[in-house]
């Protein structure tokens, strides 16, 4: 759609053409399956956004590439019913597109403050 719509070149086409176990990933520096964990971790994330998947997969990683069960067992993820950062606002009346989601509050920065006090 980029190329018939005239738009200029960009890294858009190296992004769509390479399968996520393509070694051409590898010079990004991106997190593998070799990589292993012994921390904690938040993820947030919204199903409306464009990434869930990678975030659910991250969550995913970092379980199982734990070195401890410490870690293992702190790893949270939180998917927000809203569009791309949205969560972080007033969601009392939450829409995505015409489909009404409703009241999707939560109180994320209490969250994270708790999460780095713990």
């Amino acid at each position: 759609m980029v190329k018939v719509s005239g738009a200029p070149p960009s890294d858009w086409e190296d992004f769509v053409l390479h399968d996520l176990s393509d070694p051409w990933w590898d010079q990004f520096g991106y997190v593998s399956d070799a990589y292993r964990f012994n921390t904690p971790a938040l993820f947030v994330d919204s199903w409306y956004n464009y990434d869930p998947a990678d975030t659910l997969a991250l969550f995913n990683l970092f379980q199982k590439n734990s070195e401890s069960d410490i870690a293992r067992q702190n790893v949270f993820a939180i998917i927000a019913p809203t569009t791309h950062c949205v969560y972080a606002r007033d969601c009392e009346q939450t829409t995505v597109g015409e489909r009404f989601i409703g009241d999707a509050r939560l109180d994320f920065y209490g969250i994270y403050l708790r999460w780095f006090d713990y």
